[in-house]
C-alpha cells in the first residue's frame, strides 16, 4: 500500500523535470535560429535601406532640376512683364504727345503684345507643371519628419499669375479698337493704357513672389539632400547597433535556459534517487 500511494507523487517530478528540459532546449533552439536570422536579415535590411535612400536622393535631384526650370521660366516671365510695362508707359506718352503714332501703337496692342502674352502664358504653364511635380515629391517626404506647408503653394501662385494674364489680351484688343477711333478719344485711350500698365506691374509683383517661393523650395530640397546623405552615413552604424543588441538579447535568452535545464535535470535526478 505504501508503494502504490507514493507512485503518483514520484512520477510528478520526473514529468515536470522533463517538461522543463524540453522547454529549455526549445528556447536554446529558438535563440540559435534567431541569431542566424539576425545575421542574414541585418545585411539584407542595410542594403535595402541604402537603395531606398539612393532612390530618394535621385528624386530630390529631379525635383531640384524641376525647380530650376520653374525659376528660370519665372525669371523670363518677369523680364517680359517688365518690358511690357515699359512699352505701355512709352506708348501712353507717345499717344499723349502726337496722334500720328496711333497706327504703330494699334499694331503693337493688337498683335505684338497679345502674342507676347500668349508666349508668357505658355512659359507659365510649363513652370506650373514643374511646380506640381515638386509639390508631389516634397509632400511624400513626411516620413522624414519634414513638415512644409507654405501659405501659398508654388503651383497655385504660378497658376494665379497665368490666370491674371488671361484678361490682358482682351484689354489690349479693346485698346487696339480704341486706337482705330482714337482721333476723338485720345484722353480715354491714355487712361486705358495706364490701367493695363498698372495691372502688368501688379502681375510682375506676383511673379516676383512666386520666384521667392521657388527659392524656398530649392533650399528645402538642398536641406533634404543633406539630411538624406547624413542618414546614409549613419545607417550602417545604427544597423550594427541593432544587430548586436538583438544578438546579446538572444545570447542572454539562450544562457537563461541553462538554469531551466539544470532545474529540470535536478528534478529528474531527485526522482531517480527517491525511487
Amino acid at each position: 500500500m505504501r508503494t502504490s500511494s507514493s507512485s503518483p507523487r514520484l512520477r510528478w517530478p520526473r514529468l515536470v523535470g522533463g517538461t522543463l528540459i524540453a522547454t529549455a532546449l526549445l528556447g536554446v533552439l529558438i535563440s540559435l535560429a534567431g541569431m542566424i536570422v539576425v545575421a542574414q536579415a541585418g545585411a539584407t535590411a542595410q542594403q535595402a535601406l541604402i537603395r531606398e535612400l539612393m532612390t530618394l536622393d535621385r528624386a530630390l535631384v529631379a525635383t531640384g532640376e524641376g525647380l530650376t526650370i520653374a525659376g528660370g521660366a519665372l525669371t523670363d516671365v518677369e523680364g517680359t512683364l517688365g518690358s511690357l510695362s515699359a512699352t505701355l508707359v512709352s506708348a501712353t506718352q507717345a499717344i499723349s504727345e502726337t496722334q500720328p503714332t496711333l497706327a504703330t501703337i494699334s499694331d503693337l496692342t493688337g498683335t505684338s503684345l497679345p502674342q507676347t502674352i500668349r508666349e508668357t502664358q505658355v512659359a507659365l504653364a510649363s513652370a506650373q507643371t514643374a511646380a506640381v511635380s515638386a509639390e508631389d515629391v516634397l509632400s511624400s517626404l513626411r516620413f522624414l519628419g519634414v513638415r512644409y506647408s507654405p501659405e501659398v503653394p508654388l503651383a497655385e501662385a504660378i497658376g494665379g499669375v497665368g490666370a491674371s494674364l488671361a484678361d490682358i489680351p482682351g484689354d489690349l484688343a479693346e485698346v487696339a479698337a480704341g486706337l482705330d477711333d482714337a482721333s476723338a478719344n485720345l484722353e480715354q485711350l491714355t487712361g486705358n493704357l495706364a490701367q493695363v500698365a498698372t495691372g502688368i506691374d501688379a502681375i510682375a509683383g506676383s511673379v516676383d513672389q512666386a520666384t521667392g517661393v521657388v527659392e524656398q523650395y530649392q533650399e528645402i530640397v538642398g536641406d533634404l539632400r543633406t539630411e538624406v546623405a547624413s542618414i546614409g552615413e549613419a545607417l550602417p552604424g545604427w544597423i550594427n547597433i541593432a544587430r548586436w543588441g538583438l544578438w546579446l538579447a538572444l545570447v542572454w535568452m539562450a544562457l537563461a535556459q541553462i538554469g531551466l535545464l539544470a532545474q529540470g535535470w535536478a528534478m529528474i535526478q531527485g526522482d531517480t534517487v527517491t525511487r
